[in-house]
């Protein structure tokens, strides 16, 4: 079991025990004494959460530093090619006028 499940269920527990002693005063406290923290607020689910968030935005500005490198590639690619393909409208145009 991951630390994550682990104490989701142990945070859980605590919520179930809160409302199963909401209406008795005296073991609520005594219960609340023994387990400790806030009962309704999860932090692990809260940070697990706000990582994942974390990690998304890191992987999209990589993937948009990837993509935009790749465009530029492919646009040096596609300039290089619009060169090659002067040139050779050039040089069919030559021959055709050596051939003449």
């Amino acid at each position: 079991m991951s630390v994550f499940s682990h104490n989701v269920i142990i945070r859980l527990t605590h919520k179930v025990v809160y409302k199963l002693t909401m209406k008795h005063t005296n073991v609520q406290e005594k219960v609340g004494a023994i387990m400790g923290g806030k009962v309704l607020d999860l932090p692990e689910i809260r940070v697990f959460h706000d990582g994942l968030e974390k990690g998304e935005a890191i992987g999209l500005e990589k993937g948009l530093a990837k993509g935009e490198a790749e465009r530029k590639k492919l646009a040096d690619e596609k300039n290089a090619l619009a060169d090659e393909n002067e040139f050779l409208k050039k040089e069919i145009e030559r021959l055709k006028q050596a051939n003449k």
